[in-house]
């Protein structure tokens, strides 16, 4: 429901005014936040699932408890891509008219942020993992920065375009950093190899 109210928030009202980015950066924050959500929804004794009272049979779900350790383990996640999504949204209100030097400037600054945050946050004592989280954030910073950086100092559609259109297709390195930050260093490469791909799609066909 959060969501779907998120999505629905972002249509009808949002999405032509200020708000815009930070409606759409709930909406994206939310949906990673949902896949982190168990498939088998807890048991709550005494509710209309028609539970008895007592504690929940063996088996039935995770439990309020296992919930919220899912939600709070995927939030750090859902905060990143949160804050991708914004810092994307706001600059892409320049791709059409242009925008001012101010804007990029902004958003090259936030992107470096998270690109330094996700490479700092601990990985646990995994030397692979670390390593690979750094260099994923490193690379997510260098294919969505360089292109903000040109628009910095040439504020027009053309290159506005391009660094948002950097921006979508560089999210699977960011997401990468983020897999490996939670323990998986070789699944987030492979996930990461996608952006090679995506740059030579964005080529023939606009993403934005």
């Amino acid at each position: 429901m959060p969501l779907a109210g998120a999505i629905w928030a972002y249509d009808l009202v949002a999405k032509n005014t200020r708000a815009g980015p930070l409606v759409m950066a709930a909406c994206r924050g939310l949906d990673v936040l949902l896949g982190a959500t168990p498939a088998t929804p807890p048991s709550v004794p005494g509710t209309l699932l028609g539970t008895t009272s007592g504690p929940p049979p063996r088996g039935a779900g995770p439990g309020l408890a296992g919930l919220g350790r899912s939600l709070a383990a995927a939030l750090p996640a859902a905060l990143t891509v949160a804050a991708h999504t914004y810092l994307l949204t706001d600059l892409s209100r320049g791709e059409t008219t242009g925008t001012t030097r101010h804007r990029p400037a902004a958003t090259l600054a936030g992107t470096v942020a998270l690109a330094a945050t996700t490479a700092c946050q601990p990985s646990g004592r995994d030397p692979e993992a670390a390593a690979a989280r750094a260099v994923l954030a490193s690379w997510y910073a260098s294919q969505f920065g360089t292109p903000q950086a040109r628009a910095v100092t040439d504020p027009s559609p053309q290159r506005v375009r391009d660094a948002v259109t950097a921006g979508i297709v560089s999210l699977p390195a960011l997401q990468g950093a983020l897999v490996a930050r939670a323990g998986a260093p070789r699944v987030g490469l492979a996930l990461a190899a996608v952006v090679p791909l995506a740059r030579r799609l964005a080529r023939k066909l606009s993403p934005t």
